[in-house]
């Protein structure tokens, strides 16, 4: 959000818009996210919690439909070294994250040591990669 504060092109006014919409959202879905998923959970059962994501998606889409204004369309080039060390950045992630439930939050895998003292452990290795390159 800082960054989005210093570099974003417009109107001062339409920043301080922007920013205090996004801090809007996540005050309000800590304050009514969290208890009205709880009842949710407990009533319904954990299931029904997807379909209110859902839902909220589809109120969302309507209303950027409804209220963005049509941009002009350019052409522009993908950047796949980016979007592919993202991609092994989150799988390694994944990998380590549920990796600590089986091997425990202190095995070497996890804390990204390696048999080698010169090198960490690979899922390390492609999530310090996706870092450097964006």
């Amino acid at each position: 959000m800082v960054l989005l504060g210093i570099t974003a092109p417009g109107p001062q006014r339409s920043r301080a818009m922007a920013m205090a919409m996004s801090v809007l959202a996540v005050g309000a879905g800590a304050a009514v996210g969290l208890p009205a998923g709880g009842v949710l959970t407990q009533t319904l059962g954990r299931q029904w919690v997807m379909f209110v994501n859902a839902l909220i998606g589809v109120l969302v889409l309507l209303g950027a439909v409804r209220n963005l204004p049509e941009m002009e369309r350019r052409r522009t080039s993908l950047d796949l070294g980016g979007a592919a060390a993202s991609i092994l950045a989150m799988v390694a992630l994944v990998f380590i994250f549920t990796s600590a439930a089986d091997r425990g939050q202190h095995s070497a895998l996890v804390l990204g040591r390696s048999p080698s003292p010169h090198s960490r452990s690979w899922p390390w290795s492609f999530v310090s990669a996706g870092i450097r390159i964006r």
